[in-house]
């Protein structure tokens, strides 16, 4: 090995670059559980994220190593006041019966290990958001290269299907043909997730909707949507980039082929962003006239979108009955269940408002607010449609509603935009990117995912947080 190999190597193999790998790994590691059994005859949740336990192992690392050693185990003090607001209303309300001990306790044990986790990690790595942003990245590209030789082995042997009706080949071929590709588009033989149950294939139209080694194609959109507007950043005028252009056009590619609308509103929201931080003002309606141009031909060219968008249509007159004057037990479900589940939260996440619009009903207790309005509200559930996302809201802006109410959307809202980084207030040059990349993050969880800590949310909270600090400490 030349010298020049193994100074490149040396690096990544020291314990420090090897744990931060790990860690940020947890951000694509969403689909990596095991089964648990009930405790108790209890079930709370049926899968195991392997990744809690990743965290649970590095934060008894740091109490070991920093905490009873050193004495160095400290916590961002606001943060910690709040939480403790959303704790005691929590509290409250478990008195009250709005929420139950059983979803509390597991969640807020959760949010605060997964936040004191991140924190620590990133003062590990002594606020080096540069470095970790950079780790992030690597691992996207590595899981966008995988998106597409799973999107490229499905493709290959839909070819070779036609060559049956052809003739050209036997069906014992394709059969020897299929047991070889398999393999590089269902990966279920190396992910550890009992049964399939938390990875799968998911087809759309008859196209296979790419998801790597994420649970679900928008799962993947979520992990990779910082990655895709850095990515953007690389094809624009900028003295500091991230990613080539040929690792950006990766990630773009792959994150495409996912086929999901709340990602698509991901991609038009990173360019209004890209357009607000770069474009010089006589270019903002050329970029504007672009950016929906794009919209259009998403429309128009994409079967899945023009679904996404007519089911939703679909969803909410089902659910307001405006078809019948009412809505009927037994009713045929509305194609698309995830349109129909997020109408169905919305209007449970508003009706627990007009109950407590300042604090909600507490941590955990949406799916409780979720049988006892879906009731009060006379919704029925359609016959054939399963409940998805009673748990979550299936949106984090829902979720905040409904079991922080007004104060803990505000406050959530407050430090999106007080932390924000734009360009021309950068020192640095490569902050603003790291700030709008989670930015847009930030926006299409609060579209369409409710979990608090999925995806690694915690991790890209602090180093949009850090951002701020430096950018802050570095002007003043």
């Amino acid at each position: 090995m030349d010298k020049l190999k193994a100074d490149r190597i040396k690096p990544f193999m020291n314990f420090s670059n090897i744990l931060n790998y790990i860690i940020i790994f947890i951000v694509f590691s969403e689909a990596f559980t095991l089964q648990i059994r009930p405790i108790l005859g209890v079930y709370w949740n049926s899968y195991f994220k392997i990744y809690h336990m990743v965290l649970a192992i590095f934060l008894l690392f740091m109490i070991l190593k920093h905490g009873l050693i050193s004495k160095q185990i400290y916590f961002n003090k606001t943060f910690l006041f709040l939480f403790s607001i959303v704790v005691y209303f929590s509290i409250y309300n478990l008195l009250l019966g709005n929420t139950a001990f059983l979803p509390l306790l597991p969640q807020l044990a959760a949010i605060f290990a997964h936040s004191l986790a991140f924190y620590l990690f990133v003062k590990l790595n002594k606020m080096d958001v540069r470095k970790l942003f950079s780790i992030y990245l690597n691992i996207a590209f590595v899981v966008a290269v995988i998106g597409l030789i799973q999107f490229a082995g499905y493709k290959i042997l839909l070819i070779f299907s036609q060559f049956v009706y052809a003739k050209a080949i036997t069906a014992d071929t394709l059969a020897r043909i299929q047991h070889y590709l398999t393999p590089f588009f269902d990966f279920a033989w190396f992910i550890p997730s009992k049964d399939n149950a938390c990875w799968r294939l998911t087809f759309s139209h008859s196209s296979l909707r790419v998801n790597s080694i994420m649970a679900e194609p928008f799962s993947l959109c979520l992990a990779l949507m910082p990655a895709f507007f850095t990515a953007l950043v690389s094809f624009v005028k900028n003295s500091f980039k991230f990613l080539s252009k040929m690792r950006g056009l990766i990630i773009i590619i792959s994150f495409i082929l996912t086929f999901s609308l709340t990602g698509y509103l991901g991609i038009f929201f990173a360019i209004l962003l890209l357009i607000y931080n770069c474009v010089k003002p006589k270019y903002v309606i050329l970029c504007v006239l672009i950016t929906i141009l794009f919209a259009v031909l998403s429309y128009n060219l994409n079967p899945e979108i023009q679904f996404r968008v007519k089911t939703l249509k679909r969803s909410y007159y089902i659910l307001m009955g405006s078809e019948t004057g009412g809505v009927i037990p037994g009713r045929p479900a509305p194609s698309g269940q995830s349109s129909y589940t997020f109408m169905r939260n919305a209007l449970v996440a508003f009706d627990v408002l007009r109950d407590n619009f300042a604090f909600g009903h507490g941590i955990g207790s949406h799916e409780l607010s979720f049988n006892r309005y879906a009731e009060k509200t006379s919704l029925r559930k359609p016959a054939g449609m399963s409940i998805l996302n009673a748990t979550d809201a299936g949106s984090l802006f829902l979720r905040l509603l409904s079991e922080t109410g007004l104060f803990g959307l505000s406050i959530f809202f407050i430090f999106i935009f007080r932390c924000y980084v734009k360009k021309s207030a950068d020192s640095t040059n490569y902050l603003w990117i790291i700030s709008n990349a989670i930015f847009v993050l930030f926006f299409i969880r609060l579209l369409r995912q409710g979990s608090y800590v999925s995806e690694g949310f915690f991790f890209f909270f602090w180093l949009y947080y850090f951002a701020k600090k430096i950018n802050h400490e570095n002007t003043h």
